[in-house]
């Protein structure tokens, strides 16, 4: 059983320092007992507006056993809600796989599925637990897993498999009984399907492939139910409500691409300086904030990150509208064989009317959170 206490008033965290500049407003946030360098926290935006942010604090030198979940107003930086919770112990370089809301914001999941797994639905308003679970969900055949989405009424995970002709193992589990599984589902392997993937919202369908070609296959008829060929290679896919955002990183040059929920491309993004390699939509999918890296070539410099900044962009048009430098820093930790995670700071964006909320972690510790002003063309 995981237990939690509820605490209310200012005691998480402390303003460092708040100032204007072109840019904007930015404010930096302390979290007590936070300690980024050895467990990285996660972070996300409320449809109205709260900033929460989980992480876990030590219990001891090498070890932590207690997650805090801490709820501020978005807008104002003031703490409305903290809620600690037990939970399995962890050694350092502890990294969550994912950390998501529903779509009708009143759950947040909190997932760890490597090392001792745990899985947490806590209710948005009061920080109290929902449902939880310490189940094992995937097993040795299964590799890399990780947290694709949330439905108003299922948490969606998923893992590449090992298992002769399978390509994805996707496991659906039940809100408000997070031990029930209500899909648990292998994905077939297919000549042309590819091996990159990602779940489709709504968690119907997976899109497979790799560089320009991608397929959509439903996850009950099995079948091919849309193509896509997109301008330019892309590393990854994101999926939200309106379709799906397409990243390519060349190092030095880097695309966001826009398209439908069929896989047509709609719009593009280029950043002439670096790739893109993550990205996260605001709650109501007006804008974005993407992480840009420029990696090394050469000899002495090849594969190292030698610039990151976080691109804010419109996520209905794509127009770049601001740009942020982020930390170089890498995390980058192993369970086990193929169960590599990697953090670095990833933004997280809520949309104002008038401003862009934008909150980075920072490995000290600290949560800067940056207000953009937007443009009437912007708006």
């Amino acid at each position: 059983m995981i237990k939690s206490c509820l605490f209310v008033g200012f005691l998480a965290f402390s303003f460092i320092h708040g100032y204007a500049s072109g840019e904007g407003h930015r404010s930096s946030l302390s979290l007590s007992g936070s300690d980024f360098h050895r467990y990285p926290a996660r972070m996300l935006f409320t449809p109205d507006g709260n900033f929460i942010v989980a992480y876990r604090t030590s219990s001891t030198k090498n070890e932590s056993s207690t997650l805090q979940i801490v709820a501020f107003d978005g807008r104002t930086g003031h703490q409305i809600g903290k809620h600690s919770y037990d939970v399995p112990s962890a050694r350092p370089a502890k990294i969550s796989n994912g950390f998501v809301i529903s779509p009708d914001g009143q759950s947040i999941y909190y997932v760890e599925l490597t090392g001792n797994p745990v899985a947490l639905e806590i209710n948005t308003s009061t920080l109290g637990i929902v449902s939880e679970s310490t189940a094992r969900f995937f097993e040795s055949n299964d590799f890399r897993p990780r947290v694709e989405g949330a439905t108003n009424n299922l948490l969606f995970l998923s893992a590449e498999s090992k298992l002769p002709g399978k390509a994805v193992h996707i496991i659906a589990l039940e809100g408000r009984d997070l031990s029930k599984k209500t899909i648990d589902k292998q994905i077939p392997e297919s000549a042309g399907w590819g091996k990159s993937y990602v779940l489709s919202y709504g968690g119907d369908s997976l899109w497979m492939g790799s560089g320009k070609y991608w397929l959509k296959i439903g996850l009950e008829s099995g079948r091919v139910e849309a193509k896509m060929n997109a301008q330019n290679d892309v590393n990854r896919l994101m999926a939200f409500s309106g379709g799906l955002v397409g990243m390519t990183n060349l190092s030095s040059k880097g695309f966001l691409q826009l398209f439908d929920r069929q896989g047509h491309q709609l719009r593009t993004l280029e950043e002439p300086n670096c790739g893109f390699v993550s990205v996260r939509l605001s709650p109501d999918e007006k804008d974005g904030a993407a992480v840009c890296e420029k990696t090394g070539t050469t000899e002495w410099s090849f594969g190292k990150t030698l610039e990151r900044k976080a691109v804010v962009f419109d996520a209905r048009t794509m127009a770049s509208i601001n740009s942020i430098p982020l930390s170089k820093l890498s995390f980058k930790t192993s369970i086990g064989t193929g169960d590599e995670s990697l953090w670095f700071p990833q933004p997280a964006v809520y949309d104002s009317e008038h401003t862009i909320w934008m909150a980075v972690p920072e490995f000290s510790g600290i949560i800067t959170l940056h207000a953009i002003p937007l443009s009437e063309h912007a708006q």
